[in-house]
C-alpha cells in the first residue's frame, strides 16, 4: 500500500549543503578533450527533445547536456548566431557581460537566471583546434547547456534512478516503505551513518531525506542530479524508504527504482 511520510521525527544527519552549478559557463574552460565527430546518442537525443538542432557541419568536442556540450565550427559566431536565432525564434536573446547567448526562459537578466535555463552560447575561442585536434580555422565554440530537459511522457519523471546496492552500513533495517516527499534538492556529505556524498531532498519542515548515495554513481547520472539541484527550486520524488528499527531513515531503496519529478 502507498503511503506518504509523514513523521516529526527524523534523520538527525548534519551536510554541507552545496550543489555546484556545472553548467555553460564553465565547459569553457574545461580540460583539453580530443574532438569526436559524431556526437553522443544520450546527447543528441537530449538536443532532439528540447528542440535544439546541431549546427551543420559542427564537431562535438566534449560535455554533457547537463553541464554543457562544446560544439566547433568554422563558421563565423556571427553566421552561427544568425541561424540559431532563426531555428529557436521562442528563445530570447542574452546579450550581457560579454556574452551572448540565446536563452528558452523569457525575462532572464543575470547569470543565475541563464545557469537555470536552457542556453546556448556562441563565441570565438581561437584555443579549440589545439584543445581538440581539429582544423585550425574551426574557431567558432557553441556551447549547449540543457538543464532543464524534459520527461519522456507529459507529465512523466524528469530522471529515473536505476536500481542498484545500498552502501554498506550496520544498521538493522526494519522496512522499506513507499513515500512521496516534495522539497528542494541537494547534495552533501553524510557525518551520521558514515556512507560518503549523497543527494537528499529537504521537505518544507526542513526534514531530510536522503535520496541516492554517489558511490560508484555513473558521471552522467550525477551531472543530471546535480542540474535538477540547481535549476528546480522543488522536486518530487517518489520511491521506497528504508527506515531502521530505532524509527530513523538510511535513504531511498537502492532495489527499486527511484523517481524524480518537477513539483506541480
Amino acid at each position: 500500500m502507498k503511503v506518504t511520510l509523514n513523521q516529526s521525527g527524523g534523520n538527525n544527519m548534519k551536510t554541507g549543503a552545496i550543489a555546484p552549478m556545472l553548467l555553460t559557463i564553465f565547459i569553457m574552460f574545461a580540460a583539453p578533450v580530443l574532438g569526436a565527430e559524431t556526437i553522443p546518442a544520450n546527447t543528441k537525443a537530449a538536443f532532439d527533445k528540447v528542440g535544439v538542432a546541431v549546427y551543420p557541419g559542427a564537431v562535438y568536442c566534449t560535455g554533457d547536456p547537463d553541464t554543457g556540450v562544446r560544439l566547433a565550427t568554422k563558421d563565423g559566431p556571427d553566421k552561427v548566431r544568425a541561424w540559431y536565432k532563426e531555428k529557436l525564434p521562442g528563445w530570447t536573446v542574452f546579450d550581457k557581460f560579454g556574452m551572448w547567448a540565446l536563452v528558452d526562459s523569457p525575462g532572464v537578466d543575470s547569470m543565475v537566471d541563464l545557469m537555470k535555463s536552457n542556453n546556448l552560447v556562441v563565441t570565438e575561442n581561437s584555443e579549440l583546434p589545439g584543445w581538440h585536434k581539429l582544423p585550425a580555422n574551426m574557431t567558432t565554440e557553441i556551447v549547449v547547456a540543457l538543464p532543464r530537459i524534459p520527461s519522456d511522457t507529459k507529465g512523466g519523471a524528469l530522471l529515473t534512478i536505476p536500481p542498484g546496492e545500498m552502501p554498506a552500513h550496520n544498521e538493522a533495517v526494519q522496512e522499506s516503505m513507499p513515500v512521496e516527499v516534495t522539497g528542494s534538492m541537494g547534495s552533501g556529505e553524510d557525518m551520521e551513518f558514515g556512507l560518503g556524498s549523497y543527494f537528499y531532498i529537504q521537505d518544507e519542515d526542513y526534514r531530510e531525506y536522503p535520496v541516492v548515495f554517489t558511490k560508484g554513481m555513473p558521471m552522467e547520472l550525477k551531472n543530471r542530479l546535480y542540474s535538477i539541484s540547481t535549476t528546480y527550486d522543488k522536486v518530487r520524488i517518489k520511491g521506497n524508504l528504508v527506515v531502521l528499527q530505532d524509527g530513523r531513515w538510511l535513504g531511498f531503496d537502492r532495489s527499486t527504482p527511484i523517481e524524480v519529478f518537477e513539483a506541480e
